[in-house]
C-alpha cells in the first residue's frame, strides 16, 4: 500500500520529531521511486522533452544539502545529549552515550565529506551534460 500523506515542505513550518522522521522517510521513498524510474525498465521516464542536465542539477543540490543536513543533525544530537536526553543500556558493547556519540560523529563526518564530493561530481556531470540535447521523437531518423 502506498502512503499518500501530504508533507509540509515549507522550511519555516513548525519542526517536530515526527515531521523530521516523515521528511526523512519521504526522501528515502523518493530515491527508491527514482531508482525504479531510471532502471531501464521505464524508457519513457528519461527522454524528450526532459533536458539531460535538469535532473543532474537537482541531484547535485540534494547531495550538497545532504551534507549540511548530516552535519546539523550531528549537532542536534549533541544538543540533546547535553540536555540529558539519551542513555544507553549498561551491557551495551557500544559503550556509554559519549562513546556512542563519538562513533556517530565519525560516521557523520565521513558522510558529510562523501556527500559534498558527490555533489561536486554531480555538478561536473550537470555541466558536461549541457552539451546533450534530446531530440523530439518525431525528428529522429
Amino acid at each position: 500500500m502506498t502512503d499518500k500523506r501530504t508533507l509540509d515542505l515549507d522550511p519555516n513550518s513548525k519542526h517536530t520529531p515526527d515531521r523530521t522522521e516523515a521528511l526523512a522517510g519521504a526522501l528515502a521513498q523518493i530515491m527508491r521511486v527514482l531508482g525504479h524510474a531510471t532502471n531501464g525498465d521505464h524508457p519513457g521516464a528519461v527522454g524528450f522533452p526532459l533536458s539531460p542536465q535538469d535532473p543532474l542539477y537537482s541531484f547535485a543540490a540534494a547531495a550538497k544539502s545532504g551534507a549540511d543536513v548530516y552535519e546539523q543533525y550531528g549537532q542536534a544530537l549533541h544538543t540533546q545529549a547535553e540536555a540529558g536526553a539519551f542513555h544507553t543500556l549498561k551491557d551495551d558493547e557500544r559503550g556509554p552515550v559519549e562513546k556512542v556519540l563519538a562513533t556517530v560523529d565519525a560516521h557523520l563526518v565521513k558522510a558529510v565529506a562523501l556527500s559534498r564530493a558527490l555533489g561536486d561530481e554531480l555538478d561536473a556531470a550537470f555541466n558536461t551534460a549541457a552539451a546533450l540535447y534530446i531530440r523530439d521523437p518525431e525528428e529522429r531518423a
